[in-house]
Protein backbone atom coordinates (compact mmCIF):
# COMPACT_ATOMS: atom_id res chain seq x y z
CA UNK A 1 0.00 0.00 0.00
CA UNK A 2 1.49 3.38 -0.73
CA UNK A 3 2.15 5.69 1.81
CA UNK A 4 0.43 8.79 1.72
CA UNK A 5 1.54 12.41 0.66
CA UNK A 6 2.35 14.76 3.52
CA UNK A 7 0.05 17.46 3.50
CA UNK A 8 0.94 20.98 2.93
CA UNK A 9 1.12 21.66 7.15
CA UNK A 10 2.96 18.82 7.96
CA UNK A 11 5.70 19.83 5.30
CA UNK A 12 5.35 23.76 6.47
CA UNK A 13 6.13 22.07 10.37
CA UNK A 14 8.74 19.63 8.62
CA UNK A 15 10.69 23.50 7.09
CA UNK A 16 10.36 25.26 10.31
CA UNK A 17 12.13 22.23 12.31
CA UNK A 18 15.02 22.10 10.16
CA UNK A 19 15.20 25.93 9.91
CA UNK A 20 15.34 25.91 13.90
CA UNK A 21 17.90 23.07 14.14
CA UNK A 22 20.07 25.11 11.56
CA UNK A 23 19.59 28.45 13.48
CA UNK A 24 20.19 26.53 16.87
CA UNK A 25 23.66 24.83 15.17
CA UNK A 26 24.79 28.34 14.03
CA UNK A 27 23.87 30.02 17.56
CA UNK A 28 25.90 26.94 18.72
CA UNK A 29 28.89 27.68 16.58
CA UNK A 30 28.80 31.43 17.22
CA UNK A 31 29.15 30.63 21.10
CA UNK A 32 31.30 28.23 20.75
CA UNK A 33 34.11 30.44 18.76
CA UNK A 34 33.58 33.45 20.21
CA UNK A 35 32.60 32.51 23.69
CA UNK A 36 35.53 33.82 26.50
CA UNK A 37 38.06 31.03 27.11
CA UNK A 38 39.90 30.14 30.50
CA UNK A 39 43.12 29.40 29.24
CA UNK A 40 44.83 30.42 26.58
CA UNK A 41 44.85 26.66 24.91
CA UNK A 42 41.31 26.73 24.54
CA UNK A 43 41.52 29.66 23.12
CA UNK A 44 43.80 28.58 20.53
CA UNK A 45 41.83 25.38 19.71
CA UNK A 46 38.97 27.49 19.13
CA UNK A 47 41.09 29.87 16.80
CA UNK A 48 42.39 26.59 14.75
CA UNK A 49 38.60 25.28 14.72
CA UNK A 50 37.38 29.31 13.24
CA UNK A 51 39.75 29.23 10.78
CA UNK A 52 39.78 25.79 9.49
CA UNK A 53 43.29 25.24 10.66
CA UNK A 54 43.03 22.73 13.09
CA UNK A 55 45.23 20.16 11.62
CA UNK A 56 47.99 22.54 12.12
CA UNK A 57 50.98 22.75 15.28
CA UNK A 58 52.21 24.95 17.08
CA UNK A 59 55.56 26.31 15.77
CA UNK A 60 56.30 29.92 18.00
CA UNK A 61 54.41 31.89 20.50
CA UNK A 62 55.18 35.70 20.68
CA UNK A 63 54.00 38.46 23.33
CA UNK A 64 52.45 41.63 22.10
CA UNK A 65 55.92 44.31 22.27
CA UNK A 66 53.74 46.31 23.68
CA UNK A 67 54.27 46.75 27.23
CA UNK A 68 50.60 47.54 27.85
CA UNK A 69 49.25 44.20 26.08
CA UNK A 70 48.98 40.51 27.63
CA UNK A 71 47.86 39.62 24.22
CA UNK A 72 49.56 36.75 22.56
CA UNK A 73 50.70 35.85 19.09
CA UNK A 74 50.75 32.01 17.73
CA UNK A 75 53.03 30.67 14.28
CA UNK A 76 51.08 27.52 12.96
CA UNK A 77 52.25 24.98 11.03
CA UNK A 78 50.30 22.63 8.66
CA UNK A 79 52.28 20.73 5.64
CA UNK A 80 53.63 23.74 3.62
CA UNK A 81 50.93 26.06 4.87
CA UNK A 82 51.79 28.77 7.72
CA UNK A 83 49.51 31.13 10.00
CA UNK A 84 50.25 33.91 12.13
CA UNK A 85 47.14 34.20 14.82
CA UNK A 86 46.38 36.41 17.71
CA UNK A 87 44.74 35.25 21.25
CA UNK A 88 43.48 38.53 23.33
CA UNK A 89 44.01 38.74 26.88
CA UNK A 90 41.54 40.82 29.01
CA UNK A 91 43.29 39.88 32.28
CA UNK A 92 40.21 37.16 33.06
CA UNK A 93 39.41 35.74 29.82
CA UNK A 94 41.09 34.59 26.38
CA UNK A 95 39.50 35.00 23.43
CA UNK A 96 40.12 34.68 19.76
CA UNK A 97 41.49 37.52 17.51
CA UNK A 98 42.97 37.56 13.67
CA UNK A 99 44.07 34.95 11.98
CA UNK A 100 46.41 35.12 8.63
CA UNK A 101 47.62 32.12 6.86
CA UNK A 102 50.37 31.93 3.65
CA UNK A 103 52.28 29.20 2.01
CA UNK A 104 55.76 29.21 0.96
CA UNK A 105 56.45 30.75 -2.83
CA UNK A 106 58.75 28.06 -4.27
CA UNK A 107 59.93 31.00 -6.84
CA UNK A 108 60.80 33.41 -4.03
CA UNK A 109 63.56 33.31 -1.02
CA UNK A 110 61.10 35.11 1.06
CA UNK A 111 57.72 35.43 1.50
CA UNK A 112 55.16 37.16 3.89
CA UNK A 113 51.99 36.42 5.16
CA UNK A 114 49.59 38.86 4.03
CA UNK A 115 49.15 41.51 6.64
CA UNK A 116 45.42 42.12 7.72
CA UNK A 117 44.07 45.85 5.97
CA UNK A 118 46.02 48.94 6.33
CA UNK A 119 43.87 50.64 8.55
CA UNK A 120 44.87 48.44 11.77
CA UNK A 121 48.25 48.31 13.24
CA UNK A 122 50.10 45.01 14.00
CA UNK A 123 52.94 44.44 16.02
CA UNK A 124 54.70 41.64 13.87
CA UNK A 125 55.36 40.91 10.45
CA UNK A 126 55.72 36.82 9.22
CA UNK A 127 58.29 35.98 6.85
CA UNK A 128 58.78 32.53 5.69
CA UNK A 129 61.54 31.39 3.95
CA UNK A 130 62.40 29.19 1.33
CA UNK A 131 66.12 29.43 0.93
CA UNK A 132 68.10 27.22 3.38
CA UNK A 133 71.23 30.23 3.24
CA UNK A 134 68.84 32.31 4.80
CA UNK A 135 69.94 33.07 8.42
CA UNK A 136 68.60 36.21 8.96
CA UNK A 137 65.65 38.85 7.57
CA UNK A 138 65.85 42.51 7.57
CA UNK A 139 62.37 44.18 7.26
CA UNK A 140 62.72 47.79 5.89
CA UNK A 141 59.42 49.90 6.11
CA UNK A 142 58.27 53.85 6.25
CA UNK A 143 57.56 55.12 9.47
CA UNK A 144 55.91 58.52 9.83
CA UNK A 145 57.83 61.41 11.33
CA UNK A 146 55.39 63.51 14.27
CA UNK A 147 54.23 66.77 13.27
CA UNK A 148 56.19 66.02 9.73
CA UNK A 149 55.48 65.68 6.68
CA UNK A 150 58.47 63.60 6.08
CA UNK A 151 58.81 59.97 6.50
CA UNK A 152 61.62 58.08 7.51
CA UNK A 153 63.17 54.87 6.99
CA UNK A 154 63.02 51.82 9.17
CA UNK A 155 65.08 48.37 9.34
CA UNK A 156 64.72 45.26 11.95
CA UNK A 157 66.56 42.67 11.41
CA UNK A 158 65.16 39.15 13.11
CA UNK A 159 66.67 35.42 13.10
CA UNK A 160 64.30 32.51 12.57
CA UNK A 161 61.42 32.14 15.44
CA UNK A 162 61.40 28.78 14.25
CA UNK A 163 61.44 26.25 11.23
CA UNK A 164 61.91 29.09 8.08
CA UNK A 165 59.65 31.59 10.04
CA UNK A 166 60.43 35.06 10.74
CA UNK A 167 58.85 37.11 13.21
CA UNK A 168 59.80 40.68 12.46
CA UNK A 169 57.97 43.85 15.30
CA UNK A 170 57.09 46.97 13.56
CA UNK A 171 55.88 49.96 14.97
CA UNK A 172 52.52 51.65 15.13
CA UNK A 173 53.88 54.56 13.20
CA UNK A 174 54.59 52.08 10.16
CA UNK A 175 53.37 53.70 6.77
CA UNK A 176 51.10 51.29 4.82
CA UNK A 177 50.00 51.79 1.79
CA UNK A 178 46.60 50.64 0.18
CA UNK A 179 48.36 47.12 -1.36
CA UNK A 180 49.90 46.19 2.14
CA UNK A 181 52.15 43.99 0.28
CA UNK A 182 53.77 47.26 -1.47
CA UNK A 183 54.70 48.74 1.45
CA UNK A 184 58.38 47.08 2.81
CA UNK A 185 60.86 45.73 1.17
CA UNK A 186 62.82 42.51 2.44
CA UNK A 187 66.35 41.16 2.86
CA UNK A 188 67.83 37.91 3.50
CA UNK A 189 71.50 37.00 4.74
CA UNK A 190 73.47 33.74 4.92
CA UNK A 191 75.33 32.93 8.35
CA UNK A 192 78.41 34.99 7.58
CA UNK A 193 76.02 38.33 7.17
CA UNK A 194 76.39 38.66 3.48
CA UNK A 195 72.90 39.58 0.97
CA UNK A 196 71.75 36.98 -0.43
CA UNK A 197 68.28 38.43 -1.32
CA UNK A 198 66.71 41.87 -1.55
CA UNK A 199 63.09 42.48 -2.73
CA UNK A 200 62.48 45.60 -5.24
CA UNK A 201 61.98 49.21 -3.78
CA UNK A 202 58.00 49.57 -3.65
CA UNK A 203 57.39 52.39 -6.56
CA UNK A 204 54.47 53.68 -3.84
CA UNK A 205 57.81 54.91 -1.74
CA UNK A 206 57.72 57.43 -4.70
CA UNK A 207 55.03 59.50 -3.60
CA UNK A 208 56.50 60.56 0.27
CA UNK A 209 59.19 62.88 1.01
CA UNK A 210 61.89 60.06 2.86
CA UNK A 211 64.24 61.99 4.95
CA UNK A 212 67.72 60.38 4.07
CA UNK A 213 69.24 62.00 8.19
CA UNK A 214 66.56 60.09 10.27
CA UNK A 215 67.04 56.09 9.57
CA UNK A 216 66.54 53.65 12.82
CA UNK A 217 67.72 50.60 12.87
CA UNK A 218 66.78 47.79 15.37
Amino acid sequence: MARPCPTITLRRKRILRDAGLLLLSLAVLLVLFSFPYLTREQALWALKKKYFFDGSRVVAWAEDPNPRSDDQYVILRSGNWYALGSLMWDGLFWETGWFRSAQKAPDLPLTPVPPRGAAEPRPFLCVLSSDPEIAEVELEYLASIPLSVKVQRRTVRREAAAEDCFLLPVEEDFVWMHGALDSFRLRGYDQAGNLIYESPEPESWAEYWISPSEEGVS
